[in-house]
């Protein structure tokens, strides 16, 4: 259990500082690069997969996720100015899945 708790939280701590390096780009006015649209796309799916493994299966709350992360990547290779409204989306429905997993392991021990 410690393990995957410990997992949850690396991916915590892995997508805050990753979006929040894209926020940075979309506030500053920089233009997002084919890397960036794939590290959108990726970390919400890596997220998904990690925790519908948990789960034994995908929910709906995971569908608007995916949707949420290929409207992102779509809109970053398509513009390279992202909504930082769809940024912000995007990384929300991302932390809110471990989240969720970690305050469920501690109201469990």
């Amino acid at each position: 259990m410690k393990k995957h708790l410990l997992f949850t939280i690396g991916s915590v701590v892995l997508t805050i500082p990753i979006y929040s390096w894209l926020l940075y780009k979309a506030n500053s006015g920089l233009e997002l690069t084919q890397s960036d649209v794939w590290t959108s796309l990726l970390v919400p799916l890596f997220v998904m997969g990690w925790m519908s493994s948990k789960k034994k299966g995908y929910s709906a709350y995971d569908l608007f996720l995916l949707t949420s992360a290929i409207c992102t990547a779509l809109e970053i290779h398509l513009s390279a100015h992202p909504s930082i409204f769809l940024l912000t989306t995007t990384m929300i429905g991302t932390l809110i899945l471990p989240v969720q997993y970690i305050w469920t392991t501690k109201k469990q021990e």
